[in-house]
């Protein structure tokens, strides 16, 4: 019954990874309700009320009240994730009080097969469609009747022989579970197909004839471990070969350091300042983003583009946090966060660290669709849009985020895996690095930058699959391609590990951004700074739109001041926050040149680094008494007045922020963003 909230929301993928370890873990605790019935089938055999009457006359309603229990038990527990979906909680207790009504009378053969389809048929249905699923992929149509169909004939296998010594299953009770099989079954495969698509979308009088815009968005990437940027492992061959058509932007950096604030920039143009949505004092995980401003896909949308997104991210991508909006089509198509390794399932994780001393357990513990997954999303979504008009497609890929678990045979590409280093063990070493403030060991950190390469380099296989498949299709020439990453990673540096409400270094904020014109008209390498806050203008002015004044961005198609500096914000909350708040209570922000950086945050000392001679950031330079010093602290100070001011002329608050639900903050955690 945990899982029928999915049913309720659009956009989300009802589907487990790892399915044979589930099925393991679910055996396991059918092991454990049947080694705790017969331990108390033996118990009774001690008391005389039993042994005088046979136990037909109270195990009846004992069994009654021990299953019922349990079952109200399971919906208060569950309580938090239904507060929004009362009449899911409605419908569980309806089942409880029918259960009891059902089960108290005559303990006879027909009543325990009736037990038996209302305590088992449902789940089973569940189980063998979600195994199903998992094995043969996205469901379309006949693949329902098969799902439906294996579901009854397995279930009435299971029910002919619990009920073999006493009477044939009744039928009844098997057209009612064929039904209720068929239905769950249905849903399932439909939610597995089904992108979310916005159901106010206007209707579009002028098709566009601009070009094609594709943003791509590598999460979590940092600039310094792609081999394009002269990296020395070769991680990013595709992206090499894109370079060679493209504009290669040395220094772009990311408007925040984590993935809300920074993909809100990229759609809005404005500073994390601007909008709004990130970490904030009443809300540690993030605030959604706020409806009155105007987003690159709508802006596309309004001017007759198709829009449509597939992302990986199922945190703070999702359509809960309003990043979605402008986009006809958003194929976030979540898994459910169904035994994931969250604190509440301690099985789960008491299983994978007893395993993990056997057989290779990482994979059980990947919470996102891979980029092979993400691509043929996208090549859907492709063939879904309309051919008469020019389109607007945004992807995201999360293969080199937390918790690295690259895919076969890319694991091993590079030296310093630890088999053994499952997510259990990163999150304590994640508790002692940041929450301790304690540097990393060596063989530690061979292992998270093994993984971390390993995952950058499967990214850039599928990387070269994408571009492949749109050169085929035709569609490459006409296309503007951007290519960059909301943000980079900490595997170490400064005492830092992950991102999000940590620090504004080079190993969060400096990111890669290759921009490819239609044509390839534009190529080179461009070393003035360039910001999250510039791809909008820069897509627009691409396609031949006027570029609103508000935007705190630049086109990349003009040419760049060569003393540009641009703004970088980190705001407490997330992970960090929550491990240690002492040490990352404060509000940071940055001033980034070609080769200067100067950090302030609302508590702490400033800091000021030469970029060219000390990339490692290991030497503050900043002195009070300096004049270089007080006239970076001046400028930051210029700089944040000015963006503040410019948010103002967007126009007043509309709502109070949203606040997000309880399985969106699930998903959060378990992808890493907050304490568990």
């Amino acid at each position: 019954m945990a899982v029928f909230p999915w049913f309720l929301k659009a956009g989300y993928e009802y589907r487990a990874y790892d399915a044979p370890f589930n099925l393991v873990l679910l055996l396991v605790y059918a092991l454990l309700g049947a080694a705790i019935g017969v331990a108390c089938g033996l118990a009774t055999r001690f008391v005389p009320a039993w042994r005088e009457t046979g136990g037909a006359g109270v195990l009846q309603p004992l069994n009654t009240l021990v299953l019922s229990s349990v079952l109200l038990a399971n919906v208060l527990l569950l309580w938090r994730n239904w507060v929004g979906t009362p009449i899911i909680l409605v419908v569980n207790l309806i089942l409880v009080i029918l259960f009891n009504l059902r089960a108290l009378g005559a303990y006879d053969a027909e009543v325990r097969h009736r037990q038996f389809s209302a305590a088992w048929l449902p789940a089973g249905s569940y189980l063998i469609s979600l195994a199903l699923s998992e094995w043969l992929g996205p469901a379309r149509g006949g693949a329902i009747a098969l799902y439906g169909a294996l579901a009854i004939i397995s279930l009435w296998i299971l029910a002919w022989f619990a009920g073999k010594r006493k009477r044939p299953f009744p039928g009844r009770d098997l057209a009612t579970c064929g039904a209720l099989g068929i239905a769950v079954c249905g849903v399932t495969a439909m939610l597995h197909a089904s992108p979310y698509r916005d159901p106010g979308a206007p209707a579009v009088s002028v098709a566009a004839k601009g070009p094609n815009v594709i943003l791509i968005s590598l999460d979590t990437v940092r600039a310094d471990h792609l081999s394009v940027y002269g990296y020395a492992r070769n991680t990013t061959a595709h992206l090499k070969e894109l370079a060679g058509e493209s504009e290669v932007y040395t220094r772009a950096i990311s408007s925040g350091d984590m993935t809300l604030p920074t993909h809100a920039s990229f759609f809005t143009g404005l500073y994390p300042s601007q909008h709004g949505a990130h970490f904030s004092k009443e809300q540690r995980l993030g605030v959604p983003l706020d409806n009155r401003y105007d987003t690159l896909a709508g802006v596309l949308r309004d001017r007759g583009y198709w829009t449509g997104g597939v992302i990986a991210n199922g945190g703070y991508l999702s359509i809960a946090f309003g990043l979605n909006r402008g986009f006809t089509y958003w194929d976030q198509r979540l898994p459910a966060v169904k035994l994931a390794p969250l604190s509440p399932a301690w099985l789960r994780g008491r299983l994978r660290d007893l395993a993990v001393r056997f057989v290779p357990t990482s994979g059980w513990d990947r919470v996102a669709r891979g980029a092979e997954a993400i691509n043929q999303s996208v090549y859907d979504a492709l063939e879904q849009r309309p051919r008469d008009r020019a389109f607007f497609l945004f992807v995201n890929y999360m293969d080199a985020h937390v918790p690295y678990i690259p895919q076969v045979p890319y694991r091993d590409l590079f030296p310093g895996r630890d088999s053994a280093f499952t997510e259990s063990r990163y999150i304590a070493t994640y508790l002692d690095v940041v929450g301790k403030d304690r540097a990393i060991g060596t063989s530690e950190r061979a292992h998270l930058v093994s993984q971390y390469d390993a995952g950058i380099a499967y990214l850039d296989s599928q990387l070269g699959a994408l571009f492949a498949r749109l050169k085929s299709a035709g569609l490459w020439e006409n296309s503007l391609v951007i290519v960059t990453s909301d943000h980079g990673e900490a595997l170490g540096e400064h005492n830092q590990l992950d991102h999000g409400g940590l620090s504004l270094y080079e190993d969060q904020i400096h990111v890669p951004l290759l921009i490819k014109y239609p044509g390839a008209s534009r190529k080179g390498t461009i070393d003035q700074p360039a910001a999250s806050v510039d791809l909008m203008p820069t897509v627009l002015t691409a396609a031949g739109l006027p570029v609103p004044e508000y935007l705190s961005g630049q086109s990349l198609t003009e040419r760049l001041p060569e003393d540009r500096e641009v703004l970088a914000e980190s705001f407490p909350g997330g992970r960090a926050y929550f491990t240690n708040s002492t040490r990352f209570d404060r509000t940071i922000r940055g001033i980034v040149s070609t080769s200067r950086k100067y950090i302030a945050g609302s508590s702490g000392t400033p800091e000021l680094y030469d970029l060219k001679l000390d990339p490692a950031e290991a030497k503050n330079l900043y002195d009070p008494r300096e004049e270089v010093s007080r006239e970076a602290a001046e400028r930051l100070s210029i700089r944040s007045r000015a963006v503040l001011q410019a948010s103002r002329r967007v126009g007043p608050n509309l709502r109070l922020p949203q606040k997000i639900d309880r399985d969106t903050v699930d998903r959060l955690k378990s992808l890493g963003y907050a304490a568990r």
